[in-house]
């Protein structure tokens, strides 16, 4: 059956429409809750009113997926409904969120997100699954309120952040506890201790002699002099010729005049 003119299903809709035609006005962001959204709380009084608009009209709106339901029916409470929020003291531990598929957990996810967002300090959001309306909802969001966004993805390396994991490092010494901590199972092999202690041997030696010739520790930086000769070649030649070791031209000749144990023309200064 169809609705009659002016019937309770057409002003439900025409409701909703009106409601969602107005901008929402939503409080200011509280240092102790977020807010969700707006909503009602159900009576039987809002059942009345479906039951008289389904007597009325034969039917009541569904949705034309499988979920069923229908926005309109959210008219029944528009007139009490208030601003949903969610104290922030109820997500400090850990929380749950469940559901079947596309039942809205990650479109929860987003409103929590932007609301932490429009709050003060920092927000990480961590996504295995890689939701792409999640990071525009949160990139979004983050322009909006002025704040800087960045995004850190192993599979889009072109747009992703970059951490340089070294940078703070102070010693050699470090930058191979650093690359050791990389490393699947801390890098070890339990059969053989030769598989870890020589890589971090011949690590810790090169990042000496970058910050001898004051270049900055990398993981590009050093695997390029770890893997590729030519680099090694290269880095080394400027180490000894740094040092004074640089009579003959070529890597040979000043690896066999540093194993001579000559002194050079002219000393520098010695890393440690």
């Amino acid at each position: 059956m169809g609705a009659r003119a002016g019937g309770p299903r057409q002003r439900h809709h025409a409701r909703l429409v009106a409601r969602l035609a107005a901008p929402l006005v939503a409080p200011a962001w509280g240092a102790s809750w977020g807010l969700l959204g707006r909503a009602f709380r159900w009576q039987a009084g809002h059942t009345q009113v479906l039951e008289a608009a389904l007597a009325t009209d034969g039917a009541l709106p569904i949705a034309a997926d499988s979920r069923g339901g229908h926005p309109a029916l959210h008219a029944v409470g528009q007139d009490t409904e208030q601003a949903l929020v969610v104290p922030w003291s109820e997500l400090v531990g850990h929380v749950l969120v469940t559901g079947t598929t596309r039942s809205g957990k990650t479109r929860l996810l987003e409103v929590l997100a932007s609301e932490a967002i429009r709050g003060p300090g920092a927000v990480v959001v961590l996504d295995p699954k890689g939701d792409r309306e999640l990071l525009a909802r949160c990139a979004a969001e983050a322009h909006r309120q002025g704040r800087p966004f960045a995004l850190i993805t192993p599979a889009f390396p072109q747009q992703s952040a970059r951490i340089n994991v070294l940078d703070t490092a102070t010693t050699p010494a470090e930058v191979s506890a650093r690359i050791r901590a990389l490393m699947p199972s801390g890098g070890a092999r339990g059969s053989d201790p030769f598989f870890e202690e020589y890589p971090r041997a011949l690590i810790e030696r090169l990042a000496t002699v970058q910050a001898a010739l004051g270049q900055a520790w990398t993981l590009d930086g050093l695997y390029t002099v770890s893997v590729l000769r030519l680099h090694m070649e290269h880095l080394l030649a400027a180490y000894l010729t740094q040092r004074g070791y640089g009579g003959q031209p070529g890597l040979p000749q000043l690896i066999r005049q540093y194993r001579a144990g000559g002194e050079p023309r002219s000393r520098g200064r010695c890393p440690h």
